[in-house]
């Protein structure tokens, strides 16, 4: 009877640590369209134990160097680095959801995992680097995407680009591969995109 009582502690105690760790903070945007204003959090700032979720024509804007170090869910909003360097950790991700849109204009260094879904897009600006360490998923069923705009994608070593709906397009931009890269090549457009789809060879000399 006693290890029962004790079992069953210990199974309450779980749960509960579980669901304390696990809160959520959603982006209103009451104050300004800056990350690290706490008026514009609904449960303050993101932070591990805090994972942060943006809605449906949110826009957000990070312009100061940053560590993800919790999981972000962008559903149908607009996330906007500018920082020098934005850091994902590794064990969290960034998803991006809902025809969200995630615009890379500053440094982004991906230790976890990015997820494009259904109806999303990936920007890198024309200023814009990207390195991935971890792994970035583009979703199948061909409504995902990754644009490269005059931006430099580094699929780094140790790095995973999975890329099931041939979704990577290039348009000016510097692609470096040196880690796993599945799925269709880069590409661009010959003519609008009723044209067809011309494959843009990525480099494999920088791999130090």
């Amino acid at each position: 009877m006693k290890n029962l009582i004790t079992c069953i502690s210990l199974a309450v105690f779980c749960f509960l640590s579980t669901t304390a760790f696990s809160q959520i903070t959603y982006w209103n945007g009451k104050k300004s369209k800056h990350w690290g204003d706490p008026g514009n959090w609904s449960n303050g700032l993101p932070a591990p134990g805090n994972n942060a979720q943006i809605g449906l024509g949110k826009q957000v804007i990070i312009s100061k160097s940053f560590k993800q170090d919790f999981n972000i869910v962008n559903n149908g909003g607009v996330l906007t680095i500018n920082s020098d360097v934005y850091t994902i950790q590794s064990a969290n991700a960034l998803s991006v959801n809902m025809d969200g849109d995630l615009l890379i204009n500053g440094k982004m260094v991906n230790n976890g995992a990015i997820n494009g879904n259904e109806g999303s897009s990936l920007t890198i600006g024309g200023n814009g680097t990207l390195d991935n360490y971890g792994e970035l998923f583009i979703t199948d069923g061909g409504v995902g995407s990754v644009l490269f705009v005059g931006g430099t994608f580094n699929n780094k070593k140790g790095g995973i680009l999975k890329n099931p709906c041939d979704c990577v397009e290039s348009q000016g931009g510097t692609v470096n591969q040196c880690g796993t890269w599945i799925g269709g090549k880069p590409f661009r457009w010959s003519g609008n995109m009723s044209g067809r789809k011309i494959r843009v060879p990525y480099k494999t000399d920088n791999c130090k």
